[in-house]
């Protein structure tokens, strides 16, 4: 493991645009994200769906990402780091926790 508690291969799957991901990086990102309980109510395929439209974002500490009213088109999951919102702070569920650095994974919605 790697990047504060991420792997490579997984981080490299994300990078690669969805439309050009591999089978094998395909199924990197599914096990990945099949072990988040968050996700573990959805129907296998769908989940298989989602691997090929998520993709790895980092900002910096203090950075805003969203602003109360700003029009939803995703979602994301908090990998490492952590994020405040309206005065709670929310960290990641199974992975290394670092202040300095947030990686999310982001679904664009249609």
């Amino acid at each position: 493991m790697s990047m504060r508690g991420l792997d490579n291969e997984f981080l490299f799957a994300l990078r690669t645009p969805g439309a050009k991901r591999s089978q094998r990086e395909l199924n990197v990102i599914y096990s990945r994200l099949h072990r988040l309980e968050i996700l573990s109510g959805l129907k296998e395929q769908n989940l298989r769906d989602l691997c090929s439209q998520v993709r790895y974002e980092s900002y910096n500490e203090n950075d805003t990402i969203y602003r109360k009213d700003d029009p939803c088109h995703c979602w994301y999951v908090l990998m490492s780091g952590s994020v405040f919102i309206q005065g709670s702070m929310f960290l990641p569920y199974q992975w290394y926790v670092s202040t300095s650095i947030l990686i999310l994974i982001m679904h664009e919605t249609t």
